[in-house]
């Protein structure tokens, strides 16, 4: 029987490899799988719907590559993915994921003291759910999500006030949250610690006013 897994674009197969790795299951195991054209329409959907930027980076050569970018609901950023980045760039000026949802970072990961405003050219209209955890705020990168996220759901963030960005004070954060009317939902984890600004009584309480509100977890 022909090897029907080596007849899968070079991007699918490595998929697969990286689900076997995550498996503990050695990639040894590969030649024997039975794949044919029904099983990658189905499984195709499955492998994209949640992405990492080196799974945009493995596309950016595949003539199918829009197709699969319109799959990814979910991207999730980590530390060192500024090295994905310039050769996806190089590729597309704005990456075609016209269907995200949802942008994160890895959780656990500390990004504080580095650079993420690479990551404004993947937002996109569609995004509904952002979760920067431990991200540094600058005002480009909250200027780009006001003014590309227009539907932003929900929020959550880590230490929003931290770093040496006096624009970004509790006051100018409550004001940038009050212009999101479709957020129903707002996690802020903070410490008034180690150099943290609390936020305001006054900045913090405007956000009851807000008519979409459905949770608000500080």
């Amino acid at each position: 029987m022909a090897d029907r897994f080596l007849r899968l674009p070079l991007e699918v197969q490595q998929i697969v490899f990286d689900i076997l790795h995550a498996n503990g299951i050695k990639k040894e195991l590969t030649p024997f799988l039975v794949v044919n054209k029904y099983w990658f329409v189905l499984i195709s959907r499955r492998l994209y719907k949640e992405a990492k930027l080196h799974t945009i980076w493995h596309l950016r050569d595949s003539p199918n590559a829009e197709h699969y970018l319109s799959i990814i609901r979910s991207l999730t950023f980590g530390l060192g993915d500024q090295a994905y980045h310039h050769g996806i760039i190089k590729k597309w000026a704005q990456p075609p994921l016209q269907n995200l949802e949802k942008v994160s970072f890895v959780p656990g990961a500390v990004f504080q003291g580095h650079d993420v405003d690479y990551i404004i050219p993947y937002l996109q209209p569609s995004i509904s759910t952002v979760q920067l955890f431990g991200v540094r705020w600058t005002l480009p990168l909250l200027s780009a999500l006001h003014e590309t996220c227009k539907d932003l759901k929900e929020l959550s963030i880590k230490y929003p006030f931290k770093g040496k960005d006096l624009s970004l004070n509790a006051q100018s954060f409550g004001s940038w949250l009050q212009a999101f009317p479709s957020l129903n939902s707002i996690s802020v984890f903070y410490t008034d610690g180690n150099g943290n600004e609390k936020p305001t009584r006054n900045a913090w309480t405007k956000l009851f006013s807000q008519p979409t509100l459905r949770s608000l977890l500080n």
